[in-house]
């Protein structure tokens, strides 16, 4: 099975480090998987963390709808996160001229089995994550929930994500990542031709950007320290100090 593709809005990631030189890859040597964070919209800080009583809370209100609404379009990243962190906790195994990594593993008591394989396309790796779901409806079996790419130096790739909730082929949403210079992942996430979602994590803060044809229509960002702020294309630029309580930006 391939996936049938749309034009899907692919939002520009810059690379953190030059490109690898062209070389013949051979099928026999190992390749490094995926990292499993190109799918973790990691937005516990906001779960985590609550205003102090006493002052307006406007702002960190405002971030909250954004984060809501960032994890209802992205809900479809978390089975396939959940399988490449399986599959990739083991050394894989070599299966010819491609390489296989299997796993085990359940999402919110649903139970998710299959492998992760690799082979070599001209220049490239190419990733395939064949799901087996007994507790899915409709049941899945050998099913490519997702398609990826990868240079040889593996600081960059594409996912392409198939329609698992009705168990066919079509592709729902595309998502480019790269590694970032804290060796940390970015990633472009979209499920539709107009708009998307960009989110840049650092040691020194993060970002989350909703895109409407590549122009910002929604931004939350968030420091170590507990401070951030919000932005709307509706709303001036509204900030938030360490007890979550508005303050001038």
């Amino acid at each position: 099975m391939r996936l049938t593709t749309y034009s899907a809005l692919v939002l520009t990631l810059t690379a953190a480090s030059a490109c690898a030189p062209d070389s013949t890859l051979d099928p026999s040597d190992r390749p490094d998987p995926p990292p499993a964070g190109a799918f973790d919209l990691d937005l516990s800080f906001f779960d985590e963390n609550e205003p102090a009583p006493g002052g307006a809370t406007t702002s960190w209100g405002q971030a909250l709808q954004t984060v809501a609404f960032a994890r209802s379009e992205m809900g479809i990243l978390e089975v396939p996160e959940a399988m490449l962190r399986s599959a990739t906790s083991a050394q894989g195994i070599r299966d010819g001229s491609s390489w296989r990594w299997p796993f085990d593993t359940s999402v919110d008591g649903d139970r998710y089995h299959g492998e992760l394989r690799s082979s070599v396309v001209g220049n490239q790796y190419e990733w395939e994550l064949i799901v087996n779901a007994p507790d899915h409806s409709p049941l899945l079996s050998n099913y490519l929930w997702a398609l990826g790419f990868t240079p040889p130096a593996n600081y960059e790739g594409l996912w392409r994500i198939a329609d698992a909730e009705a168990g066919t082929d079509s592709l729902v949403a595309q998502l480019s990542w790269i590694r970032n210079p804290d060796n940390g992942i970015n990633f472009a996430f979209s499920a539709s031709d107009s708009a998307g979602w960009r989110f840049d994590r650092s040691l020194a803060g993060n970002v989350l950007t909703y895109y409407v044809y590549n122009s910002p229509h929604r931004r939350i960002t968030w420091f170590p320290n507990g401070t951030g702020s919000t932005w709307t294309i509706a709303t001036m630029t509204a900030c938030w100090n360490g007890d979550k309580q508005d303050i001038a930006c």
